[in-house]
């Protein structure tokens, strides 16, 4: 009778330490996270906002999907020509920068997988924001460099 006991206070204690190793590391990412949606091209896209250095480089990683209606916009602090990476990605995506209002490139990147080297793009044009949407859909939107945007201001 005690063995039972014991080992399920240890699986509850184990349960407990990851949510708060969870909370601790990644709370902070999602708590002033700002979602908006917004027609493009026709088609409803719900979009998460993020502008924090930390929240950046979470971004869409370690997640095992995502809507097809749904990206996530970076608003990237500076004008430049910004790398991202595919580092902990588990889904391929359309990465997509844009400097004031304009589209100024558009990559496919593949999901990361153990052992091989990541993708990684920079982009041709410097940029202000980015705009990470499901491999694919920069298409199916409508989307090409160029193209003037009509997405949400960050405030």
């Amino acid at each position: 009778m005690i063995k039972p006991v014991f080992l399920f206070l240890i699986g509850t204690l184990a349960v407990v330490a990851i949510l708060v190793i969870y909370r601790k590391n990644y709370s902070h990412v999602l708590k002033n996270l700002r979602i908006e949606t917004v027609e493009v091209n026709g088609k409803p896209l719900t979009i998460e906002m993020v502008s924090t250095r930390t929240a950046i480089r979470q971004g869409l990683s370690d997640r095992d999907s995502m809507p097809l209606d749904h990206g996530m916009l970076f608003k990237m602090g500076e004008t430049r020509r910004h790398t991202f990476w595919m580092k902990g990605m588990r889904f391929p995506l359309d990465i997509i920068w844009i400097n004031q209002g304009t589209i100024v490139d558009i990559a496919t990147l593949p999901a990361s997988k153990l052992g091989q080297i990541l993708a990684r793009h920079q982009s041709i044009e410097p940029a202000d924001k980015v705009l990470e949407l499901n491999a694919g859909q920069a298409e199916a939107y409508g989307l090409r460099v160029g193209s003037i945007t009509n997405l949400p201001e960050f405030r």
